[in-house]
């Protein structure tokens, strides 16, 4: 079997606390549900509704158009925090370039 590595990519997300509003765009407040009543929420995703629980984070599509939902434990194993960028949508960031040492 042929392995593949993931490409690397930077992606806007926003962990899902219950408590903390205003919450992630897309997270909507559901019924009751379970023996303590417990309330539920979800966000529509491309694929159909998926369940959000607390700490949960929400990552936006790269085209911006929409997000799903990751738990913690696997956002945690996947991404890091990185540079704050101001980037417009469609437009291509370039790393620094490396300083070239005077041979003089």
């Amino acid at each position: 079997m042929t392995k593949f590595n993931s490409k690397l990519v930077t992606i806007e997300a926003e962990q899902f606390i219950p408590e903390k509003k205003p919450w992630p765009d897309g997270v909507q407040a559901g019924g009751m549900e379970g023996k303590n009543d417990k309330p539920t929420h979800y966000i529509e995703t491309r694929s159909g509704t998926a369940a959000v629980v607390s700490g949960d984070w929400i990552i936006r599509e790269p085209d911006g158009k929409g997000a799903y939902p990751c738990c913690d434990a696997v956002f945690n194993q996947k991404y890091e925090t990185g540079p704050k960028l101001k980037v417009a949508h469609d437009e291509e960031v370039q790393a620094p370039e490396k300083k070239k040492k005077d041979r003089r």
